[in-house]
């Protein structure tokens, strides 16, 4: 469908709203075009999956009406029409299988079923084995998580599994790909059930790309143990190396004959020199975003860390700014771009621009608030915090078998609050809010249902640009990390600090831009592990091990930007 005046071609998503939302006289003509830009590609890959000409062709019609009907209703495919049509293909002749139509089926696609595990033994169903094993396929999972113009536009250079035609499809650029590698590693490690699977998970996606990663020997030696892996670094191969075949059996979970498909026989098994992975001279290979191809807070900058000492941490801390008197009503306004959240408390001078050097400050002797600024007043450092995408090696490549703690103190508790102030801070992904275990220095805090206590609300204290302590309303003490080092630590409740000792107790907001919802990084860079930039999360994080009542929040590295990592306010 062209403008008759322009001859401008409308894009499927234009058709597609005005199916949805269009004049009655615009509908038709927009299913219209819809359907003749892709019939053929949907017969052609019912064909494959029928066992004759006739039976493709009612299960093309069919996929094809669901989906307009779907759209009509207000969902369905926007801009991806060719991967969720073809995928309609597959459900819908996957539930013929159920109503005594199997025999339509091809012999292939009908093995295939067969050989699906059912969710439900009991109540067998080929069409709830098909669903069940779309959700296990990470390729299919990274790709679904890009925006439909994303999908369509990689979908372009993928082809159809049914075109035999010899013209060479185009292969993305390469930050195209390396928007599907970094959705992979993101869906792998949120699904992988085995936690060692999810702390290789940033080795694994660094040697498929770079050739080399930190712990390849002992990545080495869990492939030749974990096929799961070994199928991962093999889809992960494909993506990297546009590998077409690989790629739409992943997407499409069957695309015709299994031999014509077969993943690569390297995809298991021990390590090949970094050499012999074969790659096309005539393109670039996917890089991630940031200069050098690797995470400027990855183990190999940790040198530098641990050069700087103990004292490294305690110089992430603003000099001249300090904390003063609570303001009942007031709030202090976020730098630009960051997300205005309550603050409780303002500081006594406004930030200085952001430093890249050393920050000389001058200790605070007593735990209170101090009354007179420091002479000096540079800011956070640029690099206290990471940028909001993550590249794909964000996840920790050594695993943690449980959350370790800072040493317990003697310290006093803080008198709290008058009056109960602050709000709840409630993780999204659960809705449960954090709490303490209990009122004494030192104690870690849960996530817990959400009640409305004291004990359940924080205030946000502002320490300088973007950088704030969190104040429990109930015992009066703060949100406290660690400088000691650790993959997976537990934060802990400790009378609020101000100075230098009040450097493991900065948190930095970074809103998401999708959800409204924000993710608190740890300011200061934690040695001893494999990341030295850390989040604020429940240690039950994956979708294989969800946040729940009772898990343990601790400070760990990003873990594929986990949607578990995200709080509101309120």
């Amino acid at each position: 469908m062209s403008d008759s005046v322009t001859g401008v071609t409308t894009t499927d998503a234009e058709l597609a709203r005005l199916i949805r939302d269009g004049h009655e006289r615009d509908r038709s003509p927009a299913a219209a075009e819809l359907t003749h830009r892709h019939i053929a590609a949907v017969r052609a890959y019912a064909g494959l999956l029928c066992a004759d000409e006739r039976a493709a062709e009612e299960l093309a019609d069919e996929s094809f009406e669901r989906t307009l009907e779907a759209v009509r209703t207000g969902t369905g495919p926007t801009a991806g029409w060719r991967p969720y049509l073809l995928a309609e293909v597959r459900r819908t002749a996957a539930g013929r299988a159920d109503t005594g139509r199997g025999a339509a089926l091809s012999t292939g696609f009908a093995s295939w079923l067969e050989t699906l595990p059912q969710p439900d033994p009991a109540a067998p169903s080929a069409r709830d084995a098909a669903t069940a094993a779309e959700a296990d396929a990470f390729l299919l999972r990274g790709f679904l998580g890009l925006s439909e113009h994303q999908q369509a536009a990689l979908w372009d250079c993928l082809g159809d599994p049914a075109d035999q035609s010899t013209t060479p499809r185009p292969v993305p650029e390469a930050p195209a790909r390396q928007i599907l590698y970094e959705a992979y590693l993101q869906a792998y490690a949120a699904r992988v059930p085995d936690r060692s699977c999810r702390h290789l998970t940033a080795a694994l996606g660094e040697f498929v790309r770079d050739g080399a990663a930190d712990d390849t020997e002992k990545l080495g030696g869990h492939l030749s143990r974990c096929d799961g892996c070994g199928r991962a670094r093999a889809e992960l191969t494909a993506i990297d190396l546009w590998q077409r075949p690989v790629l739409l059996r992943g997407l499409l979970l069957w695309a015709g004959e299994p031999s014509s498909t077969a993943l690569p026989v390297a995809a298991a098994g021990t390590l090949p020199a970094p050499a012999a992975a074969p790659r096309p001279a005539t393109r670039t290979r996917a890089r991630p975003p940031h200069d050098g191809g690797r995470r400027p807070g990855g183990r190999r900058a940790m040198t530098s860390f641990a050069a700087a000492g103990a004292g490294a941490a305690a110089a992430l801390v603003i000099a001249g700014v300090v904390l003063t008197t609570v303001q009942a009503a007031g709030t202090h306004p976020s730098p630009a771009g960051a997300l205005t959240l309550p603050s409780s408390v303002e500081p006594a001078s406004p930030a200085g621009p952001a430093s890249t050097g050393p920050v000389t400050i001058a200790d605070s002797p007593s735990d209170g608030p101090s009354a007179t600024p420091s002479p000096t007043a540079p800011t956070t450092p640029a690099s206290a915090g990471p940028s909001h995408v993550k590249p794909a090696t964000s996840a920790p490549a050594t695993p943690s078998p449980a959350p370790s703690s800072p040493a317990p103190t003697t310290e006093a508790v803080a008198p709290p609050p008058s009056q109960p102030t602050g709000l709840p801070l409630v993780n999204r992904v659960s809705g449960l809010c954090v709490g303490l275990t209990d009122r004494n220095p030192g104690s870690p805090l849960q996530l817990q249902q959400c009640t409305g206590q004291a004990a359940q609300r924080w205030e946000r204290l502002t320490v300088g640009q973007d950088t704030y302590q969190l104040r429990n309303a109930d015992t009066g003490m703060c949100l406290d990390g660690t400088t000691a080092g650790g993959n997976s630590v537990t934060v802990v409740m400790r009378s609020c600090r101000s100075g230098a000792q009040a450097a493991q107790q900065l948190w930095r907001f970074e809103p998401d831009a999708k959800t409204g919802a924000v993710r608190l990084w740890f300011v200061p860079p934690v040695p001893s592990s494999d990341y030295a930039s850390h989040l604020f999360g429940p240690y039950n994080w994956p979708e294989a091990d969800p946040p729940r009542i009772g898990s343990a929040l601790v400070q760990e590295p990003d873990y594929y930007h986990s949607s578990s990592f995200l709080f509101t306010l309120g």
